[in-house]
């Protein structure tokens, strides 16, 4: 049995919440296979390579909508892997200056990350957030 502490919407809520979302919301989650099969594993620097699943990922940040006025405030998109601690990686955006005042969308520029760490897809989740 488990307990779980609701109160603050944090990075761990998140990340139990996204293991839900993939479950069709069932409290029932199974280890993924690459904890199962690899008897070498552990979470800091287990044997990924042995892994099927692995890729690496290139996403490009266009803009977004109904965020915070960018002229008063510097707007940030925070791209984060998390999964395993040696592949944990951030990749922090700024975004461009608003020319209109009331325009709901924000630019980034188009800029383009990489994550050139290896990600199990499996194990790993990428998080997007605005700050």
């Amino acid at each position: 049995m488990a307990a779980l502490n609701f109160q603050t919407a944090d990075m761990p809520l998140q990340l139990n919440s996204t293991l839900f979302e993939q479950n069709n919301r069932c409290g029932y989650i199974l280890k993924p296979e690459c904890q199962l099969n690899d008897l070498s594993y552990s979470s800091i620097g287990g044997n990924l390579t042995s892994s099927k699943n692995v890729f690496r990922i290139k996403i490009t940040l266009f803009s977004g909508i109904f965020l915070a006025d960018s002229s008063k405030n510097e707007i940030y998109c925070i791209i984060e892997t998390t999964g395993r601690f040696i592949n944990n990686v951030v990749k922090k955006i700024k975004c461009a200056k608003q020319t209109e005042r009331y325009s709901p969308t924000i630019n980034f520029n188009s800029e383009k990350v990489s994550f050139n760490s290896r990600i199990n897809q499996e194990y790993n989740y990428i998080r997007f957030a605005v700050m």
